[in-house]
């Protein structure tokens, strides 16, 4: 019996010990800021997390999308969606714009 007696002070103790961590971790600040992208691929991939791409979209229209958030050339902007498409994070497809076909 007196082992019981020394598990239930011992059970207590780790008891006090956690609802103190827990109102300390529920006080503590995140440390971490979200990172924001930086390269211009990091920036397509968050425009396709944002569900921009569920129709196919050509590099201009990529560029205006993000000319708010990422200034750039459109020629950088189709060089970088040929390698996300090569690195299979984009399919290729074909989309008519006034009658002509584009690579989206």
């Amino acid at each position: 019996m007196p082992a019981e007696g020394k598990i239930d002070k011992i059970l207590a103790d780790h008891e006090k010990r956690l609802s103190r961590f827990e109102d300390l971790f529920k006080q503590a600040k995140p440390h971490v800021k979200p990172l924001k992208p930086k390269t211009l691929p990091e920036h397509i991939l968050s425009l396709r997390g944002a569900g921009f791409f569920a129709q196919p979209r050509t590099a201009p229209e990529v560029r205006e999308k993000l000319a708010a958030s990422y200034h750039c050339e459109v020629d950088r902007v189709d060089t970088a969606l040929r390698r996300l498409a090569a690195g299979k994070e984009f399919r290729k497809s074909t989309k008519k714009v006034k009658g002509r076909k584009y690579l989206a």
